[in-house]
């Protein structure tokens, strides 16, 4: 396919999911499903958006025609969203013994945090005790699980990469949220919303309109399921668009020392507008028992 057929269908592609996206949160309107719920049924309805338009550009614009046992082991048995990746074969590599353990051991901390560390806290304060599950949780799933089942995948010869990779090593804030954090997330964002504003040099309407994509994403995942704190996710992203956009232009910020400090301050002291009150005490405390 040429250049302006692809194109073509990355326009007609962007139209379908910025349709299909929000109907996400309909699962808020389901009488009787318990905020928890909700969450994992808004959650995974987006993940099955952005999975499958993922998939249908891959497809119209490559002559890579994967099997049915492909397209169902990518479809339900990988979190990327880079078809590319799995798709185009590469030799199969073992991972060290050392990036099993890593792995493990980040699953078993997330675990540990969430089931034995946060009941903990309870009686010390309720969002603390919200704060160190959602930790858990994030290091178990995102940082642990999905790098073991990146290891396995990378071992059965596809070419992926765990979609977290290390962001307290981040010298940058760009080079976090670019290199770092959720590259799945970012691998979508940077082929249907950075690209397409990027042509004729709108590169930073490109940016902020991928910082303002996210937020809205994030607020049908988080405050949506919530019933509350809307506008504070979206708040966030629109900071770090902020962030990247005056990192650029401070020579200090991009000094490797001082660069993580500048991430750090963007990244952490915000976070409670994206994960807000509402959130943690709805959706993450009862899975602690609070």
């Amino acid at each position: 396919m040429n250049v302006s057929a692809a194109s073509s269908t990355t326009r007609k592609a962007s139209l379908r999911w910025l349709v299909l996206l929000p109907f996400s949160a309909a699962w808020a309107f389901v009488p009787g499903l318990s905020p928890t719920w909700t969450l994992f049924a808004v959650s995974m309805s987006i993940f099955a958006v952005l999975k499958c338009e993922s998939t249908l550009h891959f497809l119209a614009t490559t002559r890579v025609r994967p099997t049915a046992r492909e397209l169902i082991a990518w479809l339900l048995l990988w979190v990327g969203l880079d078809p590319a990746a799995f798709f185009i074969r590469r030799a199969a590599t073992v991972p060290r013994a050392g990036e099993w353990i890593w792995g493990a051991s980040k699953l078993l901390l997330g675990l540990g945090l969430l089931f034995i560390a946060a009941p903990r806290c309870l009686g010390l304060n309720e969002l603390l005790a919200g704060w160190v599950a959602m930790t858990g949780l994030i290091f178990a799933l995102h940082f642990g699980a999905f790098h073991v089942l990146a290891l396995a995948w990378r071992r059965a010869g596809r070419d992926v990469v765990p979609i977290m990779r290390a962001p307290i090593l981040s010298m940058s804030l760009s080079e976090f949220w670019s290199r770092r954090w959720n590259l799945a997330f970012r691998d979508f964002a940077h082929m249907f919303v950075f690209r397409p504003l990027a042509r004729r040099r709108r590169i930073r309407l490109a940016d902020w309109g991928a910082f303002a994509f996210s937020g809205l994403v994030h607020e049908l995942a988080i405050s949506v399921p919530a019933g509350a704190g809307y506008g504070l996710p979206l708040a966030y992203f629109l900071l770090q668009g902020c962030g990247v956009w005056l990192e650029r232009r401070l020579p200090l910020a991009k000094r490797p020392g001082w660069g993580w400090c500048y991430a750090l301050c963007f990244t952490a002291p915000a976070a409670w507008w994206l994960f807000h009150p509402a959130f943690v005490r709805r959706l993450i405390l009862p899975l602690i028992g609070g």
